[in-house]
């Protein structure tokens, strides 16, 4: 009956230990993952943060009025626009500092009618 009881417990203890080292090793991998996916938010945000400052540095994104007019600078009635940013305008052909597409030609009523159809203040 002993040999019994002894046997019952050292099984328990048995299988306990192997539960709690299976719940280690279970902790471990969680978190090895919650720390890769939190640096690759950080990476995210720090991408992002690089992208604002690019675009605050960037003179080709236009805030607030919009004067078109004034953009073209060589005055041969072209632009280029990112169609994905539409208020990313230059003068010459470019990428876009927000998105990397690269910017498309147009004329500049074809801005005016871009800036107006996606809600942009222009003159």
């Amino acid at each position: 009956m002993k040999k019994q009881i002894i046997f019952f417990l050292l099984m328990g203890f048995f299988l306990t230990g192997e539960t709690f080292a299976g719940n280690a090793l279970m902790n471990q991998a969680q978190h090895k993952q919650t720390k890769e996916k939190m640096a690759g938010m950080k990476k995210m945000k720090m991408h992002s943060a690089d992208t604002t400052q690019m675009a605050n540095k960037n003179s080709i994104v236009r805030k607030g009025m919009i004067n078109v007019e004034a953009l073209d600078k060589n005055h041969d009635g072209k632009l280029y626009e990112d169609v994905m940013d539409w208020n990313v305008i230059s003068d010459q052909p470019g990428t876009c500092p927000l998105c990397g597409m690269k910017l498309r030609e147009m004329t500049v009523q074809q801005v005016k009618n871009n800036l107006k159809e996606h809600g942009f203040k222009y003159k």
